[in-house]
């Protein structure tokens, strides 16, 4: 049973046992090649697509089409990680979103992570726009006893980005309005040392080649355990 979002435990001996707040879910989704290369003579081109969860029961993978070619968004993927999943319909000038979704309470949950896919022709003609990936460890952190907070570390990169910079919003029992991580079209070790429990921290990789604000890239949420 559940009693102010802890899990409570019965024993044999009809005894209550706290077991602790319930975890909230974190995961990680990536693609590789990322972007796929067209071929001559064909028109559209593989990417494999990775993910993994933890502390979810349930999780599924949606994925969108912008730009040349356009699809509303679908169901790729239904399960908590997958190592190495097909997408061999990866066209020139289209962005394909996949989202990892939370999906243990029954219906579609928290958003845990998404990767932007993009294609190239052969011969190095790129697609409109880049793309990134985007990831934390460990995730979630363990606070320490006696403090209040943990630390981790955001990994990101880019292909076919002039600029990029992540940005950071947190919700739950701490909300922070967004605002600026890092910036630079790669950072291998970046660290945010000020993640708390109860709060969900959303880290968002965007492309600011033209100078402002472009697409979403790639996304990690971050989380932390006591």
């Amino acid at each position: 049973m559940h009693i102010s979002g802890q899990l409570v435990l019965i024993t044999a001996a009809g005894f209550a046992v706290a077991a602790g707040p319930a975890r909230a879910a974190t995961g990680t989704i990536t693609a590789n090649p990322n972007p796929c290369e067209i071929r001559p003579g064909a028109h559209d081109c593989t990417t494999y697509v990775t993910w993994s969860t933890q502390g979810a029961q349930h999780a599924r993978v949606y994925v969108r089409a912008e730009g040349k070619t356009s699809s509303p968004e679908k169901e790729f993927g239904a399960a908590t990680s997958c190592a190495k999943c097909g997408a061999s319909w990866i066209e020139a000038g289209t962005h394909y979103v996949f989202t990892l979704m939370d999906t243990s309470a029954g219906g579609r949950g928290a958003e845990l992570a998404s990767v932007t896919v993009t294609a190239v022709n052969a011969g190095g003609a790129r697609a409109a726009g880049g793309s990134g990936v985007i990831s934390a460890a460990p995730n979630p952190c363990r606070i320490a006893p006696g403090k209040f907070d943990c630390a981790t570390t955001l990994t990101w990169s880019t292909e076919g980005v002039e600029h990029a910079r992540v940005y950071v919003t947190a919700e739950g029992k701490k909300v922070l309005p967004e605002k600026e991580f890092g910036s630079g079209r790669a950072c291998e070790k970046c660290g945010a040392s000020w993640i708390e429990a109860d709060t969900r921290y959303l880290f968002t990789l965007y492309d600011f080649s033209s100078g402002s604000r472009g697409r979403a890239l790639a996304t990690v949420v971050v989380t932390a355990i006591k």
